[in-house]
């Protein structure tokens, strides 16, 4: 594959594994799939299953699994930010008993609709309990396929994300509607064994190089609180729409996710290869998107309301599909952790998700239609009123990043090539480093940890380290990005 100079080709492959000679290798191909199916699986578990829960079951009863099982993606998310921040780093390293317990926990709930589908009644708690164990590992499947197209130099922008979950959603519709209950769950094990053997073999072949550090993610998060807002309450009517598409349509949903596929894909093929939508502008499009919709659902008849609310749904896929990839890019841009990002920047997405659905339950059950109008408007208040006081318009987080325009991806590389040479030959008269640390530093700058700089220099790690900390002290910083703060003010 062709490099560009983009963060996007900074993780290399182990020696001896398959290289990327080729525009579409083993594996990034096993990429696309695994994270296809890994969605799939998903989609089959959250919104298919309920769809094939015994007749005699409630509505409540029904969907109360579902909050449940958002409930087991924000608890699984909150545990692995912890554990980043307590190691100070989220390379997991992805052992094999971690990524197994979660795979099997992943298994659970389609065990649950074979045996419904069998004709072995489970009780509703046993399916609840699935349900929570299937939302904590939809977290983790999440963050590691996340990160899995960087190490396999697979650029994940929106046409990369898109491609991968229209590939889920199609798999997804085809399940529903050509599967019994009991191959319905037999299917959704295969797709989730399928999916974690790719995973395991792309990750015998590709590790990543080094990640950036997670206090800086941290910090910077610290001083987002109003985009953590931002980002639940333009979640919180996607929940919402979700769950009174299932009261006043039922089944009939799985047209709403055929036209979700559709639309996410056109949207970005339009969007293009190398574009890319920034985080705050992703909320933008949709906060307006969501208002009008909003407001036709309190129209008569009910026609119309389900018309307005699976508007609402198709605008859930594409924000899903936008918002990850603003993400990813977000995190590459600031040097920030990527699995830290974007599992911290989904967080409160989730929260808002989870809470629209509990909303969406009231409301249904309460079956009365002025309350549920009260409920929307009030929605379209909050979703108008935060967009005019709490989103940002002017350079949000960077200077390429405006808005509504569409970047370029190769335009938010910080530093070109020259320029950082420039840079680090001023850094190295200034703080007088000597011939060794110079040579460190032009590697350390790129993004090289001190495994590749001993490799690369043909001295220990431990050497590599000392060298790094040498440089660190003349210059007085203490990290790789302070350093590289450093290196921009020069």
């Amino acid at each position: 594959m062709e490099r560009t100079g983009c963060a996007l080709d900074s993780y290399p492959y182990r020696k001896g594994s398959i290289m990327a000679h080729k525009s579409l290798g083993y594996v990034q191909l096993a990429t696309i799939i695994g994270f296809g199916l890994f969605y799939a699986w998903y989609l089959m578990t959250f919104f298919g299953a309920f769809l094939f829960f015994p007749e005699e079951a409630t509505f409540l009863e029904r969907h109360l699994a579902q909050i449940v099982y958002f409930t087991g993606a924000v608890l699984g998310s909150g545990i692995l930010l912890k554990t980043f921040r307590r190691r100070g780093s989220s390379d997991l390293t992805y052992p094999p008993a971690m990524f197994a317990s979660m795979a099997a926990m992943g298994t659970l709930l389609p065990i649950c609709i074979l045996a419904n589908g069998l004709g072995a009644a489970m009780p509703l708690p046993v399916i609840w309990i699935a349900c929570f164990f299937a939302g904590c590992a939809l977290s983790a499947g999440f963050s590691w396929w996340d990160d899995v197209p960087q190490r396999g130099r697979l650029g994940m922008g929106s046409f990369g994300r898109g491609v991968v979950f229209g590939l889920g959603g199609l798999v997804f519709l085809g399940c529903q509607l050509c599967l019994t209950p009991s191959l319905f769950g037999v299917v959704s094990l295969t797709w989730i064994g399928i999916s974690s053997f790719l995973f395991a073999f792309i990750n015998a072949r590709t590790e990543r190089e080094t990640d950036h550090p997670v206090p800086e993610a941290i910090a910077f998060f610290a001083k987002a609180r109003a985009l953590d807002g931002l980002t639940a309450i333009v979640t919180v009517p996607f929940g919402f729409a979700f769950m009174l598409l299932y009261h006043y349509v039922g089944a009939g949903i799985i047209a709403v996710f055929a036209v979700m596929v559709v639309v996410d894909l056109l949207t970005t093929m339009l969007v293009g290869r190398k574009r890319i939508i920034p985080f705050a502008g992703v909320l933008r499009i949709s906060m307006a998107f969501i208002a009008v919709g909003l407001i036709a659902s309190v129209l008569e008849p009910v026609e119309t309301k389900a018309v307005a609310l699976g508007f609402i749904a198709v605008v859930w896929f594409a924000y899903r599909t936008f918002n990850g990839s603003a993400l990813v890019q977000l995190a590459l841009v600031r040097r920030m952790s990527l699995p830290y990002t974007v599992v911290r920047g989904k967080l409160a997405g989730n929260i808002g998700f989870l809470v629209g659905l509990g909303i969406g339950m009231i409301a249904a059950l309460t079956e009365s239609p002025g309350t549920v109008d009260a409920i929307t408007l009030a929605m379209v208040a909050v979703v108008v009123l935060s967009a005019l006081f709490l989103l940002p318009f002017d350079n949000e987080f960077n200077p390429a990043f405006r808005t509504l325009k569409p970047v370029e991806l190769n335009r938010v590389e910080p530093m070109e090539q020259d320029q950082l040479q420039g840079k680090c030959e001023q850094l190295i008269r200034r703080y007088r480093l000597s011939p060794r640390e110079s040579e460190v530093l032009m590697l350390v700058t790129r993004g090289r940890n001190a495994r590749y700089v001993a490799a690369q220099l043909f001295i220990s790690e431990s050497t590599a380290k000392t060298h790094i900390a040498s440089i660190y002290k003349k210059t007085d910083v203490h990290s790789q990005q302070m350093l590289l703060d450093l290196l921009e003010k020069l």
